[in-house]
């Protein structure tokens, strides 16, 4: 009689235990199309077996815990392939604009007009009478100044558009959380609620499906490592490469760190972000920009926003030192420029009023003046001139040689994009080929499950027959 009911104690928890397994694989069904989460998995356990008349007598199974099925060194490759290739799109995106305005095809932008001011010279010396060819100079130093200004406030506008960019990905303003912040106290109230949620045998599945998913979106912004405590959180950094520097820690278990954006106090630009102590609210943060030598931050949209905004403030220099070169060495032949003594050259280059009419010639020796003078301005073409620490250049080699390095930022850039695209595309292939929901695995479960619970509920049948048979013949 007492192995009877032992028998039906064994088949009743087999049912149970199908039941939890079915209602597992109709849960990784209806996520089939959801690529944050991890398909889970029953895992059993054999109950301790009794001893019965000499031997051992199994006492069936029980659920040990629903685990999902992952691969955490995948997962981790996967997030810092993330962070790389989002920091090459941005910065490929920005330095294609900024590419565009020192464009070298001897056409258009500065290079262009740049050749049609040599020329205008090189035709009022074959004719230093003749009006067309004096208006010719005027319109074509105006076409120039109009180019450079006009590629310094669009290098200024680009400049502002990655500065609102920051703002939001880390600013502050007190009322609404920046992307990074939000996410860095999604993960941190995510950690407690795991902890509060978990015991030994009991993992919050749904929940690390949701943190797991906050982290991906956190890699795509800033370059970040994570590891899991023994209480289930998850402590994340900031990612240093090739460095002594003690991380900066984002997240440790139910608190979270708040970046912010530091501003150069000499020209107030946004350049760097800041982590402020997670354990206080200090008024001072620690910067997260490292110095020479110190490591390297690597990865992420906002690194790619400020290194796309180094190339533009290093743009907007030689920029200034071309318009201020220009000016100087074209005006010591003739005035033809003027740069209202501005800190930024190739905002105020302007041409001086009525330059038509100040090369009005009236005898033979002012033609002859401005016949060599236009010779000697056109000459200037082919000349080099010291641009300081950048080297030696004629006017127009020194605009190839800003589109060349650009260029060649943009091709590295580029390059890393196809990279990591190919890479990342590869590692979610393998994830999803571990945490994925393959529908016909499920439905093969499914009819698993569906005959272990008719056979249990036939085993509990057939034991209450026998019972009856017992107690009938009482």
């Amino acid at each position: 009689m007492g192995s009877l009911n032992f028998t039906l104690e064994v088949a009743k928890n087999t049912l149970l235990n199908t039941q939890v397994s079915i209602q597992t694989t109709s849960h990784n069904i209806a996520n089939a199309d959801n690529a944050a989460y991890a398909r889970q998995k029953v895992v059993m356990s054999t109950n301790p077996a009794y001893r019965f008349r000499g031997g051992w007598v199994g006492m069936g199974a029980n659920v040990a815990t629903v685990v999902q099925q992952r691969d955490q060194f995948v997962e981790r490759r996967l997030v810092n392939s993330i962070s790389e290739k989002s920091q090459s799109e941005t910065l490929t995106s920005h330095l294609s604009l900024v590419e565009a305005y020192f464009s070298d095809d001897g056409e258009s932008g500065i290079s262009g007009a740049l050749g049609s001011f040599w020329e205008s010279w090189d035709l009022l010396h074959r004719n230093p009478t003749g009006e067309t060819e004096k208006e010719g100079v005027a319109q074509a130093a105006k076409r120039l100044v109009e180019e450079i200004n006009g590629a310094y406030h669009n290098l200024e506008g680009l400049a502002e558009d990655i500065n609102g960019e920051l703002e939001r990905a880390v600013g502050n303003d007190g009322s609404v959380k920046s992307t990074v912040n939000a996410l860095l106290d999604r993960i941190a109230s995510m950690n407690a609620e795991i902890r509060l949620s978990e015991n030994p045998g009991r993992t919050a599945n749904d929940l690390r499906d949701q943190r797991y998913q906050a982290i991906k979106d956190l890699s795509e912004i800033i370059p970040i490592r994570y590891s899991e405590e023994q209480d289930g959180s998850l402590t994340v950094t900031l990612d240093y490469r090739n460095s002594s520097t003690d991380p900066v820690v984002l997240v440790s278990h139910d608190k979270a760190g708040e970046l912010t954006l530091a501003t150069d106090s000499v020209e107030g630009k946004l350049i760097e972000y800041r982590s402020f102590d997670y354990d206080s609210a200090a008024s001072s943060g620690v910067a997260v920009t490292p110095s020479p030598g110190e490591g390297e931050i690597s990865g992420g949209s906002l690194n790619g926003l400020i290194k796309a905004r180094h190339v533009i403030d290093d743009s907007l220099d030689q920029l200034n030192s071309f318009a201020d070169n220009l000016a100087e060495q074209i005006n010591s032949l003739y005035p033809v420029f003027e740069t209202g003594g501005s800190g930024n050259p190739a905002e105020s280059i302007q041409v001086v009023s009525d330059l038509a009419k100040s090369m009005a010639t009236e005898t033979n020796n002012e033609i002859q003046n401005i016949s060599e003078l236009s010779l000697e301005i056109s000459k200037m073409q082919d000349e080099s001139i010291s641009f300081g620490e950048l080297g030696d250049f004629t006017f127009g080699h020194f605009l190839s040689n800003i589109h060349y390095k650009i260029g060649i930022q943009q091709s590295d850039a580029d390059s890393k994009v196809e990279f990591y695209g190919s890479l990342v595309s590869e590692l979610e292939a393998q994830q999803q080929s571990v945490s994925g929901v393959s529908i016909d695995e499920e439905m093969v479960d499914m009819l698993k499950n569906q005959q272990v619970y008719q056979a249990a509920a036939k085993i509990i049948q057939m034991t209450a027959d026998l019972l009856k048979t017992v107690i009938d013949m009482v």
